[in-house]
């Protein structure tokens, strides 16, 4: 089994998660932190954090 490099870590303030309607990128909200991180399901490689208002709890993904 090949390794995997890994993308920027996930906060230790996850707090939600959603999935994509396709269900390929998973988008887990970084309460501490601010952001929400995408996540690729099939690689679990993480992008970029994407800052978003104060605290996001919750996520809503609208296609």
């Amino acid at each position: 089994m090949a390794a995997r490099k890994a993308g920027p870590p996930i906060a230790m303030d996850a707090w939600y998660l959603a999935a994509t309607a396709d269900s390929k990128t998973v988008y887990i909200s970084n309460r501490d932190k601010n952001t929400v991180t995408p996540m690729s399901v099939s690689t679990g490689k993480t992008g970029t954090p994407i800052p978003v208002g104060h605290q996001p709890t919750q996520l809503v993904i609208v296609p």
